[in-house]
C-alpha cells in the first residue's frame, strides 16, 4: 500500500491563489481604466422626461409617443395628455367639441387634462402650439391594463379553446398594444406600428 501524506505540494495551492489574485486585480484595473476613459457621465442616466446630454441627445417629442393614431382614451374621466415644447408655449388639445390647454414650463414639459367626449368614435385629436399634431381614428371607451410574467405572453393558440373564435375578434373597436418592461425598469417598446423613442 503506497504511503499517503497530507502535505501539500510546494507549488499547488499557492500558485493557484496567486493566479486568481492576479486575474481579479487585472479585471478591477481594466474596469476602472475603462470607466475613467469613458468619463464621469458614462454611468449617469437622464431624469425621465429630460433630454440626454452631449452628442447622443435627441429632441424631446412635441407629443409623447404613447399618444398615437388608433389609441383608446378612457371614458368618463379627464385624460392627461402631455409632451414637450418651448418654455412658455401654450398647447391646445381638442377632442370633438372639448378643449383644454397646458403651458410648457422651464423643463419644456406641458400637460393638458381634457374631458373626453361620449364613448365611441372615431375622433380626431388636434394638438397645437408652436407645432401641430393630429391623432386619427381615436376611440373613447374602456382601457384595460393587463400585467404579469410569462403567462401574459402566452399566445392564444396554446390555450385549450384556441379553435373557438373570440367575441373580441369580431369587435372592430378593440385595440391592442403590447408594451414590455425590462428588469431595469426601462420601458421597452414592442409595437409594430410605431417607431421612435419614449419619454414617460
Amino acid at each position: 500500500m503506497p504511503a499517503t501524506s497530507n502535505a501539500r505540494t510546494p507549488h499547488g495551492d499557492g500558485d493557484w491563489f496567486a493566479v486568481m489574485r492576479f486575474r481579479y486585480l487585472h479585471g478591477v484595473a481594466l474596469t476602472g481604466g475603462l470607466l475613467i476613459a469613458a468619463g464621469p457621465g458614462a454611468c449617469s442616466q437622464p431624469t425621465p422626461g429630460q433630454a440626454a446630454s452631449g452628442a447622443a441627445a435627441r429632441p424631446l417629442p412635441f407629443v409623447n409617443p404613447i399618444f398615437a393614431d388608433n389609441v383608446v382614451i378612457q371614458r368618463g374621466k379627464p385624460a392627461t395628455i402631455w409632451g414637450w415644447s418651448d418654455p412658455g408655449d401654450t398647447v391646445r388639445v381638442q377632442i370633438g367639441a372639448n378643449t383644454a390647454t397646458g403651458t410648457a414650463g422651464a423643463d419644456r414639459r406641458w400637460v393638458a387634462k381634457i374631458q373626453p367626449p361620449a364613448p365611441g368614435g372615431p375622433y380626431t385629436v388636434s394638438i397645437t402650439g408652436h407645432q401641430s399634431v393630429e391623432l386619427h381614428n381615436v376611440l373613447v371607451g374602456d382601457v384595460w391594463l393587463c400585467g404579469g410574467q410569462s403567462n401574459m405572453g402566452l399566445p392564444l393558440r396554446f390555450t385549450s379553446n384556441a379553435d373557438k373564435p373570440s367575441r373580441s375578434d369580431r369587435d372592430p373597436g378593440r385595440r391592442h398594444q403590447r408594451d414590455l418592461l425590462c428588469a431595469a425598469g426601462r420601458r421597452r417598446k414592442d409595437r409594430h406600428d410605431e417607431a421612435g423613442h419614449t419619454h414617460a
